[in-house]
């Protein structure tokens, strides 16, 4: 085996353990986990970001909007609340559940289907398991923006309730968080179109504007 065949090897290998890492062990053990950068130009991408804390949140919520209604009259504000925490729920759990199977798609494509008689058979192999999570990687952005863009409405929500005499406040709020859904949006068009490019400045300018917008509508209604 030449020596650019190992360093080949030891970078899947380090790709394949930053995976199991970011997609099994700490959504496991209740945290999320962005890991951009671990590996340097990985030889193929890198599982998503991971989002067990945020879904033990999400469940939480659920767990005491679902008590709300049980011990009090169901109102159309408190099935609506309930009904924004359960597509959260169904949005995040899919999301954990498409990270696992990523690494479970990719890993066996590469190390066990790989033959070593043929020349460039592991680049080769990365580049089908490329493909077969492609699908994983058009979806995941989108369920991961949609409980983002419920916790911004339910955020305008409350605070238009507790600023009924204030429409200015009302009006830059609702703006806020209508620039902040554009924003998303026009994120996951960007990310299907380029889903085979490692790295995006624009991608990567309105993740940031996305997070930005997202905790301005938050800091406003405090």
């Amino acid at each position: 085996m030449t020596p650019e065949e190992h360093q080949i090897i030891a970078s899947y290998a380090t790709a394949v353990y930053n995976n199991v890492i970011a997609s099994t062990i700490i959504p496991a053990t209740g945290y999320g986990m962005y890991a951009p950068g671990i590996v340097q130009n990985p030889p193929f991408r890198i599982a998503p970001v991971d989002n067990g804390l945020l879904l033990g949140i999400t469940v939480l919520g659920i767990i005491i909007a679902t008590h709300t209604l049980v011990v009090k009259s169901w109102t159309h504000s408190r099935i609506l609340l309930l009904v924004c925490l359960t597509v959260s729920f169904v949005a995040m759990t899919w999301t954990i559940f498409a990270d696992e199977a990523f690494s479970l798609i990719q890993e066996p494509l590469i190390f066990v289907e790989v033959k070593p008689e043929v020349q460039g058979g592991l680049e080769a192999q990365a580049q089908i398991a490329d493909q077969k999570t492609l699908p994983l990687d058009y979806l995941e952005g989108w369920f991961f923006t949609v409980p983002a863009l419920l916790s911004d409405f339910i955020v305008v929500w409350r605070a238009c309730i507790l600023f009924q005499q204030e429409r200015r406040w009302k009006i830059a709020l609702t703006l806020l968080m209508i620039m902040n859904a554009g924003v998303n949006i026009a994120d996951c068009i960007l990310d299907d179109i380029e889903i085979k490019v490692i790295e995006s400045n624009f991608s990567t300018i309105l993740d940031l504007l996305s997070i930005v917008t997202s905790l301005g509508v938050n800091l406003f209604e405090d």
